[in-house]
């Protein structure tokens, strides 16, 4: 009897040490799955954003931006102050793309490639980083997302520029 006791012990053990390391290694594996599709989902998300600022498509441009989104514009927008939150940001790009739309008479109406683009994901926040070819300047930007729901939105957007020298 003594034994058969030990013996069920020893069994129960090995079974509660098999369940959890199974959930464990189930959870990893899904958490690895919904990180691969965040990344995807979220690669998409920032690419969609861009080809709305290109061909100036309002509503689908405005639709990215959280109601709390705060922005640090480039010098080209001649706003050196921080955005506080959307409808604030949307003003200021509506004269942006009212700019753009008496350069150039179809889309896309800017001329944005971003190069050495890198996407870091941390949960539920996402942030995205890159450059731009501007003549004698170095555009830098960041854009954190944040994922409510399904959703993903722009809830800081930070552009930047540094004069270069072009030899």
């Amino acid at each position: 009897m003594k034994f058969a006791s030990k013996y069920q012990s020893v069994l129960l053990v090995a079974i509660t040490c098999l369940t959890f390391v199974t959930n464990a290694a189930a959870q990893e594996s899904k958490s690895a799955g919904s990180m691969q599709t965040d990344t995807v989902v979220i690669t998409e998300t920032a690419n969609s954003f861009l080809i709305a600022f290109k061909n100036l498509d309002w509503d689908r441009f405005a639709d990215y931006f959280a109601d709390d989104v705060t922005v640090f514009f480039p010098p080209s927008a001649k706003y050196p102050y921080r955005a506080n939150d959307k409808a604030e940001t949307l003003k200021i790009f509506k004269t942006v793309f009212e700019n753009a739309r008496k350069r150039r008479q179809q889309a896309p109406y800017l001329d944005i490639d971003p190069k050495d683009v890198k996407l870091q994901l941390f949960g539920q926040i996402a942030i995205e980083t890159f450059t731009l070819d501007d003549p004698n300047l170095l555009s830098r930007r960041t854009i954190i997302w944040e994922k409510k729901g399904n959703t993903w939105r722009i809830i800081h957007l930070h552009a930047s520029g540094i004069p270069v020298e072009v030899n």
